[in-house]
């Protein structure tokens, strides 16, 4: 299990070099007519072990610079939300989610929004008032 950006650094590193290492093996194997297909289907588990591992830790890292940007974010839903003239029921329902949920989100102190939610979110009110704007004269 990757926990931490340098483990992370050290897979993407060994993902590439047994990529290369098939690589070599695979034209070894044909030139010199071995079978080969459990050795390849074995460095193919292992390169797909590996993946997952790196998505996994993609999914679920978060920078601390983030971090600290993040905490702004109840506060930048509910003005944003307000500029455009909407309320909870409103943006839930653009957003695809409850009232509740965004009543949750917009609490200051709430700090188990997924990242995924998070964008889905920034980006519906973003694209509303992109929208709003375009359309205004000026």
């Amino acid at each position: 299990m990757i926990t931490n950006r340098q483990k992370y650094a050290q897979y993407r590193m060994k993902l590439a070099k047994i990529r290369r290492a098939k690589q070599r093996t695979a034209m070894l194997l044909r030139e010199m007519r071995l079978p080969g297909d459990r050795l390849l289907a074995a460095m193919d588990t292992e390169m797909e072990m590996i993946t997952n591992d790196l998505a996994t830790f993609e999914d679920v890292y978060i920078d601390p610079e983030i971090v600290d940007k993040l905490s702004s974010y109840p506060k930048m839903i509910l003005t944003m939300r307000l500029s455009l003239g909407w309320s909870q029921e409103e943006l839930a329902r653009r957003a695809g989610f409850t009232r509740r949920q965004i009543g949750r989100l917009e609490q200051d102190g709430y700090d188990s929004a997924r990242i995924k939610d998070a964008l889905s979110i920034a980006s519906t009110l973003h694209r509303a008032l992109f929208n709003s704007k375009s359309k205004s004269p000026g």
